[in-house]
């Protein structure tokens, strides 16, 4: 998530029932109020998702947090609430500060100046900037998820550049002092950063310099394009004629990890670095430029702004950022991102099968029969939910099999409804609507009589969501999945025009007022949804 994003300008123009008024259809039927606000935001609604969109959905099931011994835990004595401008931690703990932006990567990366004039070449050997998900791999453990270790591999987004304290005084994106080698700084601050680090004798962490593990991963790293979209003709470029390599990963939000140690990056907020380069956006028209669907999906992703974001403006020294020069690189990006972090010399692998869309985070799970399931959500104000379910299975012994789960498989989006649940709580139920050519349109058609092939259905995702009636929802961000009873949580961050007479999006209905589980206007805290699959199975 980018700064605070309360007044993100959301891209989905269908009129299909957004998320809280199917809540309020439901909550004010059970007397929501009636128990008062004791059940507070979180867990607020419990929700039975069936998979099968040719029949009704079943039965919710209520789903409790499961009885379960944690592991012996630290003991301190916590802190009083304070304003001290420093970290504090409770009596006999301390802490330090690793892997800063601007930290060397390698015992002969140049020293941070401090000043934010480090050149691109400076950056390119150290750390990026404005970190965001973050995991440790244990080198001693195999298990990336239980292991613990002293020793280990720190994989860190770096999502977006902050130009008043990353470029030195004078130089604004776009402006006279804005040069390519600004750009270039930018593109490698932006990205994953791999760290080797280790506790010391003293018990500190400190990073590995001359390891072979450490690496900047960033906006002109050379990655590939995997499963159902890798060579469609939305994703061929003038200079990548086949549509199977791509430059660079950015807007690197939320994350995940896999039980085979690789890890998950999520493409957030990609549109933004799209514009017209140095022309006069007003000038720019696009039928000049653009076929029926890149245009409806260049909307669709980035509404109705034509140039990049005042932050970014590589467009003006970098040709693959306008979108009037090459439509289709926008649709490389937007994926969720694999990196093999135990080897440095391998091209991170973007997951088409995986949707694209504004992704936050990652999270993954098994289901009881070891096929892979990865939920997800789309960070924008009312986008959707979506599911991955893996057609392979994973099995601990074989790591090459398990590294290509997340090629092939089904892509899921939630639709929720407002029908009574029948055990007394106050709940609702949904189905999971697959995302492939059979499945039928809420116009009576099928995906494939929209798009020509799996690979087209999956660069537009959101599309392909809409045409099935897919659930809006109030900006979808970090989803989570609880290791024991598998109940899902998924954070939707806020909804800041609640009750306003602003629009939900250009030419749509307004935000409406509050209603049960939303008890504000203008609410810029949001809430937590939780929902239990049928069966405590996550391909169900």
């Amino acid at each position: 998530m980018k700064d605070f994003d309360l007044d993100d300008i959301p891209a989905n123009k269908t009129e299909t029932t957004p998320f809280h008024e199917l809540v309020e259809a439901a909550q004010s039927r059970r007397g929501f109020l009636k128990a008062g606000l004791g059940l507070g935001v979180i867990g607020f609604f419990g929700l039975g998702l069936n998979s099968t969109f040719a029949k009704e959905n079943l039965k919710p099931q209520h789903a409790s947090l499961a009885e379960f011994n944690p592991k012996e835990i630290a003991n301190f004595v916590g802190l009083e609430a304070n304003t001290l401008d420093t970290v504090t931690v409770p009596e006999g703990y301390r802490y330090a500060v690793i892997n800063r932006w601007g930290d060397k990567l390698h015992a002969n990366s140049p020293e941070f100046i401090g000043d934010a004039s480090d050149n691109a070449a400076a950056q390119l050997q150290q750390v990026g900037y404005n970190h965001d998900g973050i995991h440790f791999f244990p080198i001693d453990s195999k298990d990336s998820i239980s292991g613990s270790s002293k020793e280990g591999l720190l994989v860190t987004n770096h999502e977006y550049v902050t130009p008043e304290f990353f470029y030195p005084k004078g130089v604004i994106p776009g402006g006279d002092a804005w040069t390519e080698d600004w750009v270039r700084k930018s593109q490698y601050a932006q990205g994953a950063s791999v760290v080797h680090v280790r506790l010391n004798e003293q018990g500190l962490w400190e990073p590995v310099l001359d390891s072979k593990y450490n690496r900047n991963i960033n906006a002109t790293t050379l990655m590939e394009l995997v499963g159902p979209a890798m060579g469609n003709s939305f994703v061929r470029t003038n200079k990548d004629k086949e549509g199977r390599e791509v430059y660079g990963t950015f807007g690197n939000c939320g994350n995940g990890y896999t039980y085979w140690n690789t890890y998950l990056t999520c493409e957030e907020n990609f549109t933004d670095y799209f514009g017209v380069g140095n022309r006069n956006a007003d000038d720019v028209k696009y039928d000049d430029y653009l076929n029926d669907k890149q245009l409806a999906g260049l909307k669709r992703y980035k509404g109705s702004s034509k140039t990049s974001d005042e932050n970014y403006v590589w467009d003006a020294f970098d040709e693959r950022f306008d979108w009037t020069v090459e439509p289709n690189e926008v649709n490389r990006f937007g994926w969720v991102v694999e990196i093999d972090p135990f080897d440095p010399e391998s091209k991170p692998k973007k997951l088409t099968a995986l949707g694209r869309f504004k992704h936050e985070n990652a999270a993954i799970t098994l289901a009881p029969d070891n096929r892979v399931v990865v939920y997800m959500g789309d960070d924008q104000r009312s986008e959707y939910i979506y599911k991955f379910v893996s057609e392979g299975k994973f099995d601990p012994s074989n790591d090459a099999a398990n590294r290509k789960l997340l090629h092939e498989g089904t892509l899921y989006v939630a639709v929720f409804s407002d029908n009574k649940a029948t055990d007394g709580e106050f709940m609702g139920t949904g189905k999971w609507v697959p995302l492939v050519l059979d499945t039928p349109t809420v116009d009576g058609r099928r995906l494939g009589d929209i798009f020509a092939d799996m690979g087209e259905l999956l660069v537009y995702t959101r599309q392909a969501a809409d045409a099935v009636g897919a659930t809006p929802m109030d900006r979808p961000e970090w989803v989570a999945v609880h290791p024991h009873s598998k109940e899902v949580f998924v954070t939707l961050t806020n909804n800041s025009n609640r009750g306003s007479d602003k629009e939900r999006f250009p030419d749509g209905p307004k935000h409406p007022d509050v209603f049960g589980p939303n008890p504000r206007n203008k609410n810029p805290y949001g809430q937590i949804v939780r929902w239990v699959e049928s069966g405590s199975d996550a391909t169900a």
